[in-house]
């Protein structure tokens, strides 16, 4: 449609699609300066088949692989196993925390994630709880000079309404 002078708009009207997104295929899949169909359906396959193995640098290196999936049920966070890999584990190499968290969807990691979706994962209470009161003298145990009201602080008041 583009090699026969169609705007962008006409191609968008014909498939059913915005504006947008024609405009965006159009330049994510230009080969010097002009868009060919066959480059571009070219160009979105190597980009799937790249998107299709990220992750996989856990999967090819088994010691790595053992090592992300034993912090993972040690229920480390994977910012924390990516931190520990860059800082003080120099025999392994580093992946990031997207790379394990990549490795977790994937089907090597099905266990893991069925793993962790099963922790029940601690919530902060917005009030603290209340701490029952120690030693308390309730009213009818009190000294029997304090209903004199003699002293200053003996005076009681009830302020419910």
């Amino acid at each position: 449609m583009r090699r026969r002078h169609y705007s962008i708009r006409g191609i968008a009207e014909a498939l059913d699609r915005s504006v947008s997104t024609i405009s965006d295929e159009l330049k994510r899949n230009r080969v010097k300066g002009r868009y060919v169909a066959d480059k571009a359906q070219h160009k979105a396959y190597v980009r799937r088949q790249g998107a299709k193995y990220q992750g996989m640098k856990i999967v090819q290196n088994r010691k790595l692989q053992e090592y992300v999936e034993q912090e993972l049920y040690d229920d480390q966070s994977p910012e924390a196993i990516a931190g520990f890999l860059q800082e003080r584990q120099r025999q392994l190499p580093y992946v990031s925390k997207d790379s394990i968290r990549r490795y977790i969807t994937s089907p090597y990691g099905r266990w893991v994630e069925y793993h962790r979706s099963k922790i029940k994962r601690n919530r902060r209470r917005t009030k603290p709880r209340m701490k029952p009161w120690q030693d308390r003298v309730f009213i009818d145990q009190r000294p029997s000079k304090i209903n004199l009201r003699r002293e200053v602080g003996h005076a009681e008041v009830d302020f419910i309404v």
